[in-house]
């Protein structure tokens, strides 16, 4: 980063104004040429000069008010305006933009107002100097820096084992879902993950437990998704009982024509009048590979910035719900429980590492298409406790807890698990006295288990040893 100037947010604000104009910039925009390098304040003085005049303002017709005032080589020709447009300036990286600018300007003119302060002293004009730096010095340090918020805050350890949560800070569970906070609801495509999302709206307008968890106060949710159009919505909604609460209390997107389109302002401005009428306490966002279509982690750490700068900020923030796809199973692989299980989001790890809790939902029967169970999970928890996993049944209005569901087929992977009974022995070896290696491939075509399971089987300290009778490398009934 220069010094003097901060290049990258000067080009940020610069692609911005050239993408979507001056009208989209903040409150902390540039109000001239001079927060900019010199470059950059070329581009920047052509543009509003436009603005001023009542043209458009875009690459091409700030390329030709560059061009006739002679400077469009100065401000780095077609070529530089070209890449400039290819910048990032989605809001969230914007407002540090401005804020990073209007600080280097800051910097600079403090700087000049102690040179010529010490210019003053070294002409004898003590007093003079003494003036000029009384005159300049607050606009640089106290009342700027008692106006605006802290960036980051710090805390005692007293104050940290003191500190009590708002009343209304834990919606869901043991802090499983808390204000200002961020949780991912997981798994494969089909498997209701939008129903689980429905579900968490539902009870958060009715104040009934979620999918086994505790609803400690009721909230509202705003859902911005891009899975399913108003005639599947129509049928989620017909099947449960929309009372004036539900109405009151939910919010639905339809996917937008254009997708989610995080760094386009209007999608931006029409999401914020979304949240500015329902002051939603919980945000869902579903899916997350309509934020983040590379699994590149800057792309995803972009995504959940662009996310966050759309929610208001303070006590009030909602909780930010991420609804995420799990990658392809590889071959064999279980997906029984476990902290493993929240490395199965498909993408970047940062889909796992940024969120506060993490929930997987899994077929109850992986072989059978048609079943409507589904095993539930919580391997991530950062702030209490993981919860055990559960079963429940699936319908078009909501979850029904299972709890008589079979979890000894669920782990033996759809069926039940098959184990060695002495029964196969028994037929694999007969009467005969048979070489281990061939009293193995016998047990293998058997059972379908592996060559190690049936080897342990046989094996003279094996499950049955005493009745097995080994002798010269075979073994027979005893």
């Amino acid at each position: 980063m220069n010094e003097y100037y901060d290049i990258e947010a000067e080009k940020t604000i610069l692609a911005r104004i050239l993408m979507e104009g001056f009208d989209s910039l903040p409150d902390s925009q540039p109000g001239s040429g001079l927060p900019f390098s010199d470059t950059h304040a070329l581009i920047f003085n052509s543009a509003r000069a436009l603005r001023d005049r009542g043209e458009a303002v875009n690459s091409i017709t700030v390329a030709d008010e560059l061009r006739a005032s002679g400077n469009l080589d100065r401000a780095g020709g077609l070529a530089y305006l070209s890449e400039l447009i290819t910048v990032s300036h989605f809001d969230g990286l914007l407002v540090s933009a401005c804020d990073a600018v209007a600080a280097k300007f800051k910097q600079r003119e403090l700087r000049r107002t102690v040179a010529d302060a010490l210019g003053q002293i070294d002409d004898g004009n003590h007093e003079e100097a003494l003036a000029s730096l009384n005159r300049a010095l607050p606009c640089f340090t106290a009342a700027k820096d008692a106006a605006r918020e802290p960036k980051i805050r710090f805390f005692s350890p007293s104050e940290l084992r003191d500190f009590e949560p708002d009343d209304e800070a834990v919606l869901v569970g043991e802090n499983h879902i808390l204000r200002g906070e961020i949780f991912v609801i997981g798994g494969e495509p089909g498997v209701g993950k939008s129903t689980a999302a429905t579900e968490l709206a539902i009870c958060g307008a009715t104040g009934r437990d979620w999918l086994g968890l505790k609803i400690h106060c009721r909230f509202k949710t705003l859902i911005i998704q891009n899975e399913n159009g108003r005639f599947r919505l129509m049928g989620e909604y017909r099947a449960r009982s929309i009372t004036p609460e539900i109405e009151a209390s939910i919010r639905v997107s339809e996917p937008p024509a254009y997708g989610m389109t995080l760094e386009h302002p209007d999608f931006l401005r029409d999401v914020r009048l979304a949240l500015e009428s329902l002051q939603p306490d919980v945000v869902l966002f579903d899916p997350w590979n309509s934020a983040a279509r590379d699994d590149k982690a800057k792309d995803y750490g972009s995504a959940f910035d662009a996310l966050k700068q759309m929610l208001q900020t303070g006590s009030k923030r909602p909780a930010l719900g991420i609804i995420a796809h799990t990658r392809k199973p590889s071959m064999g692989e279980q997906r029984i429980g476990g902290s493993g299980l929240m490395h199965t989001l498909a993408g970047s790890y940062i889909l796992s590492s940024v969120p506060r809790a993490v929930f997987i939902m899994t077929r109850g029967k992986a072989l059978q298409e048609a079943d409507d169970s589904v095993a539930w999970f919580n391997p991530k928890n950062n702030n209490g406790p993981c919860v055990c996993r559960s079963a429940w049944r699936r319908g078009p209005d909501g979850f029904t807890s299972l709890p008589d569901f079979d979890w000894t087929i669920f782990d033996g992977d759809g069926e039940k698990r098959r184990v060695i009974e002495f029964t196969d022995i028994e037929e694999a070896l007969g009467d005969e006295n048979v070489k281990k290696s061939e009293a193995v491939k016998r047990l293998v075509k058997i059972t379908g288990l592996g060559e190690r399971a049936c080897q342990k089987a046989i094996a003279e300290d094996g499950k049955f040893a005493d009745q097995l009778k080994h002798e010269n490398g075979c073994v027979s009934i005893a």
